[in-house]
């Protein structure tokens, strides 16, 4: 009996020992790797809460409101903050929030981040577009091809086409190589195969983001 106790002593008490060791490191590697994980999951939860609480002042008719939203989401998140420089560099009706959008988008183009930087750099040639439409009067040519084929009528389509060739004419080279060219393409082809509805529905979708 005094040999086995010598023996268990011996060899098996170190190696529950080790055993214990190693499960307990074990453990509290796992209760670290969980803690972190909930961590994050709760700052991933945060960071939704502010964006969602952030979005009634990025529509709020206070200009000044909406100016402060954007720094605020450029503070929480890049590809957010691009989002809603984008909308606003575009359309917001008050012109001090549509440069603020667009300064916001030119921080962005120096970003670390690939696609933060050509999405802010999508964006700033949409609202350059945009822009041009707005200096060129051509917002309402775009409105009025849309009525247009919404109407009906014999000859919505044809009507609907010479707005939007005069739409492209008066732009810009720039602008035109910038426009989503997949679509200007298949306008184009459509156009010259007299295919009035798909020409009209293809340019649609082409000034589908400028159309406001």
């Amino acid at each position: 009996m005094d040999t086995f106790r010598e023996n268990f002593k011996a060899i098996y008490l170190p190696s529950v020992g080790l055993l214990f060791t190693v499960v307990f490191g074990i453990v509290e590697s796992l209760n670290r790797h969980a803690t972190q994980k909930l961590s994050e999951s709760n700052n991933r939860l945060a960071e939704s809460n502010v964006k969602v609480s952030l979005l009634p002042f990025l529509n709020s008719p206070d200009p000044g409101q909406r100016k402060m939203a954007l720094l605020l989401a450029d503070a929480l998140d890049p590809v957010f903050a691009a989002d809603a420089a984008s909308i606003l560099s575009k359309n917001d009706p008050n012109q001090t929030v549509r440069f603020s959008a667009r300064s916001t988008l030119e921080v962005l183009l120096s970003s670390p981040e690939k696609e933060i930087r050509e999405l802010a750099k999508k964006s700033l040639d949409q609202t350059d577009i945009m822009n041009e439409l707005r200096r060129e009067n051509l917002l309402q040519s775009l409105q009025d091809a849309q009525n247009y084929i919404d109407g009906g009528g014999p000859d919505r389509f044809d009507k609907a086409l010479e707005l939007y060739q005069t739409v492209i004419e008066r732009l810009s080279k720039e602008s035109v190589d910038n426009l989503n060219q997949k679509l200007l393409t298949e306008a184009e082809k459509n156009y010259q195969k007299n295919n009035k509805e798909l020409a009209a529905t293809a340019y649609r979708q082409l000034f589908a983001d400028f159309n406001h």
